[in-house]
C-alpha cells in the first residue's frame, strides 16, 4: 500500500474531499500543495509515532571498528534504539552514551530499532503490512485536525487509533497469563 492511499483516507475523514479529489487530477493549485504537504508531514508524524510506541523497525548491520566505538551516525538508519551487540549471533557487553556505541569487539553485527525513511508522496509504507490502512489514517487524521486547530475531533481520532494499535499489538496467546483457580 502506498503513502497516497493512507493520505487519502486521511483526507475523506477530516471531511477534505475535495484534495483527495485534487489528487486525482492533472492540476496545479498551489493552496492544495500546502494542504498536501501539510498531510504529509503528518503521515511522517504518525509513522514515527507507530515505530517509536507501538511497532519497532529493526535492522542488523555489520560493524568493523579497531578500537570499539560504533558511532550513530555511521549505521545506515537513524537509531532509536540498540537491541543487542553480536559477535556470531551471542550477545557480547556494550554500553550506550549518546553519540556512540562502545564495545570491546571489533567485527560486530549491531541490532537496533530505528526511525522510518522519509517517504515521497507515492512511496510504499514501511508499516502496512501489519497496520491497516484505516488505522494509519486515523492517525494521520489525528495530526491534521491538531495543527488544524481541531482538538475535540483530534481526540476522536486519538481514541480510534489507539484501539486499532491496540489490537494490531495485541498479546499472543502463549504471553497470555494462565486462568486461576480458587482453592
Amino acid at each position: 500500500m502506498k503513502v497516497i492511499d493512507v493520505i487519502k483516507t486521511a483526507m475523506l475523514l477530516t471531511e477534505r474531499e475535495d484534495l483527495a479529489n485534487y489528487l486525482d487530477e492533472d492540476l496545479y493549485d498551489p493552496a492544495c500543495e500546502k494542504e498536501i504537504s501539510d498531510f504529509m508531514e503528518c503521515f511522517r508524524m504518525a509513522e514515527e509515532d507507530i515505530a517509536i510506541h507501538f511497532l519497532a523497525l529493526t535492522a542488523k548491520e555489520k560493524v568493523w571498528t579497531e578500537d570499539g566505538i560504533i558511532l550513530y551516525s555511521a549505521l545506515s538508519k537513524p537509531v532509536v534504539d540498540v537491541l543487542r551487540v553480536e559477535v556470531n549471533g551471542i550477545g557480547v557487553p556494550f554500553v550506550l552514551y549518546p553519540d556512540r556505541i562502545e564495545t570491546k569487539a571489533e567485527n560486530v553485527d549491531v541490532v537496533y530499532s530505528h526511525l522510518p525513511s522519509q517517504k515521497k508522496i507515492e512511496d510504499e509504507c514501511e508499516f502496512l503490512k501489519r497496520v491497516p490502512r484505516s488505522v494509519a489514517a486515523y492517525a494521520v487524521a489525528e495530526f491534521y485536525c491538531l495543527i488544524s486547530g481541531m482538538r475535540e475531533e483530534a481526540a476522536l481520532f486519538d481514541e480510534k487509533y489507539k484501539k486499532g494499535m491496540s489490537a494490531v499489538c495485541s498479546v499472543s496467546p502463549k504471553k497470555r497469563m494462565g486462568a486461576r483457580q480458587w482453592c
